[in-house]
């Protein structure tokens, strides 16, 4: 609002800006067709269903154009406008936060304000006289375009009200036989202009001198067609034309006239034949500056066909229906999946197309947002469609909404579930194949090794002579033992991954220690364990990794003394673990091939080593979503480095 001048107090700059008030109150304004394109204009440009243009009075509200409730005035303590006069944009996310609106009654139910967004309407002089703005029944913000828009919006309000105030004050003036008219002109902030019975100037208002660059000697005396752009000039004459012999006559215009620098500006014009008035004897013009009006209403229209080319390449449907059931608007690519186009469903009946709907349109209209979803085939594809249903605002009974195509997430859906069967089945099948191995093929060599002691049970003391045969004997018994740790191993493999994963907090120290007292290190080796944290994953599954990682460290040590050393390294989205020792290290080629299934690098006649050890750890690593890698040389030992995600609460459990 207009600021305090020195010295004067807040109630006189109130009693000020009634005075300006006062000026556009006296117009016993009617809602008029320009008020409620401007109205139109913000709803559409907020995508809000509720919009108000007013007047801030002393006590109450008056409000000139409203969308969305129909509300002549409300008192001025219960209103949001009362804010917005003090504001260059007044604006609230969401009334229920914060006290500012507690106990308004126009909050506070399912039908009641939560977002509300105005400009003030200023004069000329700076007093903040009413507001333009826009309403929401869920909470949201506006973005800077949109409030720079609903700015413009403002002057163009104000702009109609200072016309239609100009326009009042002519009227009247020019009642007044003796210099009236040129009393009124002279202070118009809109352009008068009186032309001759031939269509040249005599008369231009300071004003547009002022808007144009022009002097009066530039002006009077010309034709008035030599200032308005050609391709307006046609229509220009014949709108002249049709009045000038029809005293007291009018007529609408809008052209583009050249200013004096070479630039256009767009007026909007009423034309008046009063050559048999005495005061004038002319055609009097009364016109005003839209520019800046016609440039937002193509911007507007711009972005309209922008959002459509937008929609109508989308997989979506945005609809309109009227209150008898009637589609009446209908758009978006998703209208040719349904094998449709947005004119057939025009003027078709929701309820009849689409049955399905109707549950979900009552609670529509009672405020709820369920979505439905609707399925079909168009020739031989699919479709399936997600509908959101919602009350028009704008139009009692009508229903808007919006269609998302689904349809590659319900096949996927159906493909996951499919293969999740086939999962099942291939894993009851597995359980089939383990229980075979395990019965099937162990029983008979479990009777090898039996008969292979028999053997040198029944020959006795006829092999102490034969020392190659015994030792092929016990050869036998050690390939026997082999072939069982090696189905043994196919067994543990198999199963992992495939049980329930429970995360827990897990005290990693702890739990090493645990792993070492079970394996039993012997007292030959020197264990160091750094700082280890305790973090949120699968004790059992750690407990493996560590397990089958520190066994191996003993078991393929070749040292007198060997040293193991446990350490972590905190990373921002995951945790680090490594494990290193000083036996022989592995050369580089091998990096990778020692985590395959059976791959060991001792000789397998003088290693128990099955190979299958490291292939379990690193499946059960990217089974938690980790990852596992080794750095080593030969002669250097090695250095096992693993990570996995460090998980949120909302993960402990899945």
């Amino acid at each position: 609002m207009k600021n305090k001048k020195h010295g004067e107090s807040t109630n006189d700059t109130e009693k000020a800006r009634l005075l300006a008030l006062k000026r556009y109150q006296a117009l016993a304004l009617q809602p008029e067709h320009d008020l409620e394109n401007l109205a139109e204009m913000a709803l559409y440009i907020c995508h809000a269903p509720i919009c108000s243009i007013s007047l801030v009075d002393l006590d109450d509200i008056q409000y000139l154009i409203t969308r969305g409730h129909n509300a002549d005035s409300i008192p001025r303590s219960l209103s949001f406008e009362q804010y917005t006069i003090q504001a260059e944009v007044f604006e609230v996310k969401d009334t229920l936060e914060g006290n500012t609106f507690v106990g308004n009654p126009l909050i506070g139910n399912d039908t009641g304000i939560r977002f509300y967004a105005g400009v003030p309407l200023a004069t000329s002089d700076g007093y903040h006289i009413g507001a333009i703005s826009v309403a929401d029944t869920t909470p949201r913000i506006l973005n800077d375009e949109q409030k720079r828009m609903l700015k413009v919006l403002a002057n163009e309000v104000m702009k109609y009200l200072e016309f239609e105030r100009q326009k009042k004050i002519h009227e009247e003036e020019r009642k007044v036989v003796q210099g009236g008219f040129r009393s009124l002109v002279e202070n118009s902030t809109d352009f008068i202009t009186v032309l001759d019975a031939e269509g040249l100037i005599g008369y231009h208002s300071p004003s547009f001198y002022r808007a144009t660059g022009y002097t009066e000697a530039d002006l009077v005396g010309h034709h008035t067609t030599e200032f308005v752009h050609r391709e307006d000039k046609a229509k220009i004459i014949t709108d002249f034309l049709s009045v000038i012999d029809n005293y007291g006559s009018t007529y609408t215009t809008e052209f583009r006239c050249r200013k004096a620098n070479g630039e256009w500006m767009t007026l909007e014009a009423v034309g008046k034949n009063a050559l048999n008035d005495e005061s004038v004897k002319g055609i009097v013009i009364n016109s005003r500056d839209v520019t800046e009006r016609k440039k937002a209403e193509k911007e507007i229209k711009e972005k309209s066909q922008v959002l459509n080319g937008i929609t109508n390449n989308m997989p979506v449907i945005i609809y309109k229906v009227d209150a008898e059931g009637n589609f009446t608007q209908a758009i978006g690519a998703g209208l040719e999946k349904l094998g449709l186009e947005g004119n057939q469903l025009i003027g078709g009946n929701i309820y009849t197309l689409f049955p399905e709907v109707n549950e979900f349109v009552d609670m529509a209209y009672r405020g709820a947002s369920d979505p439905v979803v609707l399925h079909g085939v168009t020739g031989d594809k699919p479709w399936y469609f997600e509908f959101y249903t919602f009350a028009d605002t704008a139009n009692e009974g009508g229903l808007v909404g919006f269609g998302l195509d689904i349809t590659a997430q319900k096949l996927y859906e159906k493909e996951q579930k499919n293969y999740a069967a086939n999962l099942e089945k291939m894993n009851k099948a597995l359980d089939q194949f383990a229980y075979v191995v395990s019965h099937d093929l162990k029983a008979p060599l479990r009777a090898i090794n039996n008969l292979s002691q028999w053997i040198e049970e029944d020959l006795g003391d006829l092999l102490d002579d034969k020392a190659d045969v015994k030792e092929n004997m016990s050869l036998l018994r050690g390939r026997v033992n082999r072939m069982e740790l090696l189905i043994n191993g196919i067994l543990e493999y198999s199963r992992a991954g495939r049980s329930e994963i429970k995360y827990e907090e897990t005290d990693v120290m702890a739990l090493v220690g645990e792993v070492m007292s079970a394996l039993d290190i012997p007292a030959t080796f020197k264990v160091t364990t750094g700082d280890l944290p305790t973090i949120r994953t699968s004790k059992l599954r750690l407990e493996q990794i560590f397990s089958n990682l520190l066994s191996n460290a003993v078991k393929y040590n070749d040292k007198p003394e060997g040293t193991i050393t446990i350490g972590y390294v905190h990373k921002e989205n995951f945790h680090e673990f490594y494990v290193a020792d000083n036996g022989p290290g592995i050369a580089k080629e091998y990096h990778e091939k020692i985590f395959d299934i059976f791959q060991t690098l001792a000789p397998k006649d003088k290693s128990e080593s099955t190979g299958v050890g490291l292939s379990i750890v690193k499946k059960i690593i990217e089974e938690l979503g980790g990852s596992i890698h080794v750095e080593s040389e030969p002669g250097a030992g090695v250095k096992f480095i693993f990570t996995l995600p460090a998980r949120k609460q909302s993960d402990l459990n899945r």
